[in-house]
């Protein structure tokens, strides 16, 4: 796996305003590359709008990139309707996704989870919708299993992803 530059936050609950400020400084003063962006509201819509006023600010030049933290907000439709209608609304912004962290709930059978099942999801998700994801809090999950065996990590998420990287 390869490394992942840092990136700027905007929080949940900031305005337009204070994101487009926000931006401003991130692009000017330290020169991120990407601003991550809770997302993850019951209304889609609210996070396509900040999604689209972040792009389309003064600020930003347009030049910056996104990445969305839905923090397993969304079910299976509800993710792709998000995607959809990003991508249907603004395809500029859509394209300047990076990816999203943990799009979909936690995905398990019978109360049972597993970093199979919530991966073969995601990579569904991305096939029917384009969108490329991140895991985060099934990497918590993971280690938890494991009682942080980081070769036991390790081994099963080798055996996810095939020994590819992505």
């Amino acid at each position: 796996f390869g490394l992942l530059p840092i990136n700027g936050l905007i929080t949940r609950g900031e305005t337009l305003e204070t994101i487009s400020g926000s931006v401003g400084r991130v692009s000017k003063n330290i020169n991120f590359g990407s601003v991550k962006v809770k997302i993850g509201h019951d209304d889609v819509d609210v996070d396509i709008r900040t999604l689209r006023g972040l792009r389309q600010s003064p600020s930003s030049v347009g030049q910056i990139k996104l990445r969305g933290d839905a923090n397993r907000a969304w079910n299976r439709p509800l993710a792709d309707t998000f995607a959809a209608e990003l991508k249907r609304l603004d395809s500029s912004v859509f394209e300047s996704i990076e990816f999203i962290e943990e799009p979909l709930m936690k995905q398990s059978l019978d109360g049972e989870w597993s970093i199979e099942r919530q991966v073969a999801a995601l990579d569904d998700f991305t096939r029917r919708g384009g969108m490329p994801y991140a895991l985060d809090e099934s990497l918590a999950d993971l280690a938890e299993i494991h009682a942080y065996n980081f070769d036991r990590i390790a081994h099963d998420l080798r055996a996810v992803f095939g020994g590819q990287e992505r």
